[in-house]
């Protein structure tokens, strides 16, 4: 009789373990959140920016087609971008955009100022794995796979934004060895006014010292304007990542 009882007593002690044990998905999203955080502190950017979007109607002609290139600089305590060149339909607009973006970065920063900030920051892109939203964070392992040869983890995730008022929500991929993030599909809710759909992909690499930084992002969306349907889709080449001594570069 006491084979039994021993092998009850056993049983439970192993379901109490394993009910308490850290769930493993739990542990790789902690790894993912920790690539963040090194590239934050180091304050790593990228100092070019290449942005291509291209506008197509519901029959599929192009509406527009636009280049921009960007390089970021450290001006004092901000971390800036500047205009390097500018393309639109063929046409060389750089002049023209280059006036337009210095004219709405001094109204964002008279408009700053007003509210008590005194700087303007650069936000390269939205991510999951900020350590400061973490609380905003819920994320769920779903499955493993292989991403371009990569053994990977997919999670679920949403979060909801400061205010509350909207959640970004997706999918991320990790490596499922150093739970590096490969990359990020995510999109939000609600959309806004006018678009019906937008979905941002963004893939993941490391720099030369091992840093975690975005290589590329896509933006695909559709939006209704009255009786008008447009299709739009922007590709963002990040490179020549650098150190910034910016204050705010990080944030």
């Amino acid at each position: 009789m006491r084979a039994p009882v021993v092998l009850m007593f056993a049983a439970t002690i192993a379901f109490a373990l394993a009910s308490s044990a850290q769930d493993p998905g739990e542990d790789l999203w902690k790894k993912a959140v920790g690539f963040a955080a090194a590239s934050k502190e180091a304050k790593i950017v990228p100092g070019t920016l290449t942005m291509a979007t291209i506008v197509k109607k519901k029959d599929g002609s192009v509406e527009s087609d636009s280049t921009v290139k960007f390089r970021t600089v450290d001006k004092g305590d901000e971390l800036d971008m500047e205009l390097i060149s500018a393309f639109e339909n063929g046409k060389d607009v750089t002049a023209e955009a280059r006036k337009k973006n210095e004219d709405e970065k001094k109204q964002e920063a008279s408009k700053k100022k007003g509210e008590g900030e005194g700087s303007v920051s650069l936000s390269i892109g939205d991510n999951p794995f900020e350590p400061s939203v973490q609380k905003s964070v819920k994320m769920v392992y779903k499955s493993d796979v292989t991403l371009d040869g990569k053994a990977a983890s997919i999670f679920t995730f949403t979060e909801k934004s400061a205010d509350g008022k909207s959640t970004m929500k997706g999918r991320a991929w990790l490596d499922a060895s150093t739970g590096m993030p490969l990359k990020v599909e995510s999109t939000t809710d609600p959309l806004p006014d006018h678009v019906e759909k937008m979905t941002t992909t963004t893939l993941y690499a490391t720099t030369e010292n091992g840093l975690w930084v975005p290589s590329s992002c896509v933006i695909a969306g559709e939006a209704q304007f009255l009786w008008m349907h447009f299709f739009s889709e922007t590709k963002v080449q990040f490179s020549d990542f650098r150190i910034s001594k910016a204050k705010d570069a990080g944030k």
